[in-house]
C-alpha cells in the first residue's frame, strides 16, 4: 500500500536491496544439527526455535561441511507414515 501512491520510491528502495549478496544478509550463525542427531533432537529443534526452518545438517563440529537439510516437512512426514501402519 505504501508504494501506490508512489513507485519511484519502490524503484529507489528494491535498486538498494538488488545490490545486496548473501552474505550481507546470511545469517552467519545458524542453528545446526548433527548428522547422527535423533529425530527427537530434530523435534526439539523446531519445537525450541519456531522462526527456524529448514534446519542444516552438519558432518561434525569440528569441519562444520553441509551433509544435508531437514524441514517441518520432513519431521511430519514421519509422523504421517507412523500414523498410517
Amino acid at each position: 500500500d505504501i508504494y501506490h501512491k508512489d513507485k519511484l520510491h519502490f524503484d529507489k528502495d528494491f535498486a538498494v536491496l538488488a545490490l545486496l549478496q548473501v552474505k550481507n544478509v546470511m545469517n552467519a550463525d545458524p542453528l545446526v544439527l548433527l548428522k547422527n542427531a535423533t529425530y527427537k533432537d530434530a523435534v526439539n529443534a523446531f519445537r525450541d526455535h519456531h522462526r527456524v526452518n529448514p534446519i542444516p545438517i552438519i558432518n561434525n563440529n569440528k569441519d562444520r561441511k553441509l551433509v544435508g537439510l531437514i524441514s517441518r516437512f520432513d519431521i511430519l512426514k514421519q509422523i504421517q507414515f507412523v500414523a498410517k501402519k
